[in-house]
């Protein structure tokens, strides 16, 4: 069982604002031996508030240029590799206000709701909405598809009909693996030459032109949209 201190937290903290293991035993009461522990298993560096005031940290100078450049706490500690209690500290010391947050942009956005799958594929971990769950995300009052914003990402504009993956997936989110309606038509065009079945009829057994209402399956097979629209109105009209 791991031994979890009663002021752990305080102590942590303590180290964080850059006090020493004697002066946080004075605070807390905790042994010196404690304190250090935290210290090495929290990552935290040496003190930088000491019985005789505060120790210059190791790359002060450099902490304090990237402040006057407008960079974060969280980018700073990142780019010099020290801790964001040092930076909180010093720019404080300085007076320099922290940077306003910008907003993440709709691709930022929809890229922290995309997980990694095998074989390059992209899983949606974001909002789904309708029986068929499809992945959508909001964005300064609109909705989106995330499949739509992927495909934007590719070729840099806005997908004719719908965009969806192509990659055999189920609902992947993939900049590479998604088409827009001309796209996957000429993908399946493709798919249906290579398989030696030749290009789809110009109109379908009831007379309707393939060219308005012509449609290819995945694997390359021809139908009529408007057939399969009518025959399932029948359908209902018979129930």
């Amino acid at each position: 069982m791991i031994f979890r201190h009663p002021k752990q937290d305080e102590i942590r903290a303590l180290l964080a604002d850059g006090l020493t293991n004697t002066a946080i035993r004075e605070r807390t009461g905790a042994d010196v031996s404690t304190v250090a522990r935290l210290r090495a298993d929290g990552g935290f560096g040496p003190a930088t508030i000491t019985r005789r005031g505060t120790r210059p940290h190791p790359k002060d100078a450099q902490i304090r240029r990237l402040l006057r450049k407008g960079l974060s706490n969280t980018a700073i500690a990142t780019k010099l590799g020290v801790d964001r209690a040092a930076v909180r500290r010093i720019r404080k010391e300085t007076g320099i206000p922290s940077p306003e947050r910008q907003p993440l942009s709709l691709e930022e956005k929809w890229k922290q709701r995309t997980r990694p799958m095998e074989g390059g594929h992209l899983e949606w971990t974001g909002e789904r909405v309708n029986a068929s769950r499809t992945p959508v995300m909001r964005y300064k009052e609109a909705t989106y598809t995330a499949a739509a914003i992927a495909f934007r990402q590719r070729t840099g504009r806005d997908p004719v009909g719908q965009a969806k993956a192509e990659c055999g997936v189920h609902q992947c989110v993939a900049p590479d693996h998604v088409e827009d309606e001309p796209g996957r038509t000429r993908l399946r065009e493709q798919l249906r030459i290579l398989l030696g079945k030749g290009e789809r009829p110009s109109s379908c057994r009831r007379g309707h032109d393939q060219g308005e209402h012509g449609r290819l399956s995945p694997d390359g097979v021809a139908y009529c949209q408007l057939c399969h629209v009518l025959g399932r109105t029948a359908r209902k009209g018979a129930q």
